[in-house]
């Protein structure tokens, strides 16, 4: 009876780490398996959490709101807040951030355009004539998505049921003068590909955020509100650290790597 007992009280509470097949945040096969971005954070955290169990799940996005629906303390870093999620699962205060989406254009066409550092949807679409491709049943973001819906009925903006890879292959081609696509996802692909970056220019969009948060969400369950809040004290003792930093700007190119730093340091440094 007292071994019963006390193998009891010392039993360990389990937190489930949702992996979503989402490369370059998770990366579940191939050459980088575990070292996308969110599973280097998700180790991050794990060894600063000792006090429980952790088992790490490879799972789809519907599944993460499915276990938190049934109660199921689930947690997933690299989690953009909605305050539809928010009824579901406690979010973390922002823990890292990204840089946001970009205009992607092969470079002589940048060239050809006379190299702006930024662009507008309207003058890409109405001044330059740019012939581009969106992701089918993708978001663009609440900024982009209404202005970007104003130049499907043209013929120079389409939709396609494709992926950022394929539409990289027809940029190369000359089948598009450009993508959209967050420079972060974009340097994943041309790493994996053999492709030279040289040959490629990402250019900022006005109506878009220079950056974008990311967060850690839990379960909206008792076990979910503790990690969360342990969680918060881990990112206060760790966010200035030289190694947490590195984990911020992973798969960055020293020129992306620092902006992104300058941003992170106004914004997550400073609170």
């Amino acid at each position: 009876m007292l071994v019963a007992i006390s193998s009891s009280a010392n039993a360990k509470d389990t937190i489930t780490w949702a992996l979503v097949d989402w490369p370059p945040y998770f990366i579940t096969q191939g050459e980088f398996q575990g070292q996308g971005v969110g599973d280097r954070f998700t180790d991050y955290f794990i060894t600063r959490l000792p006090g429980y169990e952790h088992d790490k799940k490879e799972m789809t996005l519907a599944r993460v709101e499915k276990e938190a629906q049934l109660g199921r303390t689930t947690c997933m870093t690299n989690r953009f807040y909605t305050e539809e999620r928010a009824k579901l699962s406690y979010y973390t205060k922002p823990y890292s951030m990204s840089l946001s989406l970009k205009i992607i254009l092969m470079e002589d066409t940048h060239r050809r355009i006379r190299r702006p550092s930024e662009l507008s949807v309207e003058v890409i679409n109405e001044g330059f004539m740019l012939n581009g491709a969106l992701e089918f049943g993708r978001s663009y973001g609440a900024d982009l998505d209404p202005l970007l819906e104003q130049y499907l009925s043209s013929p120079l903006l389409s939709k396609r049921r494709t992926t950022s890879a394929q539409l990289l292959d027809m940029l190369q081609l000359k089948r598009l003068d450009y993508f959209i696509e967050y420079p972060l996802n974009f340097i994943y692909l041309t790493q994996t590909r053999s492709l030279d970056p040289g040959n490629f220019v990402n250019v900022e969009i006005s109506e878009s955020p220079a950056y974008v948060l990311s967060w850690v969400s839990c379960s909206k369950t008792e076990l979910g509100r503790r990690v969360v809040e342990q969680l918060n004290s881990v990112i206060d003792a760790e966010k200035a650290k030289p190694e947490y930093l590195e984990l911020v700007t992973h798969w960055l190119p020293e020129s992306d790597a620092q902006k992104l730093e300058g941003y992170y340091r106004e914004e997550i440094l400073s609170e």
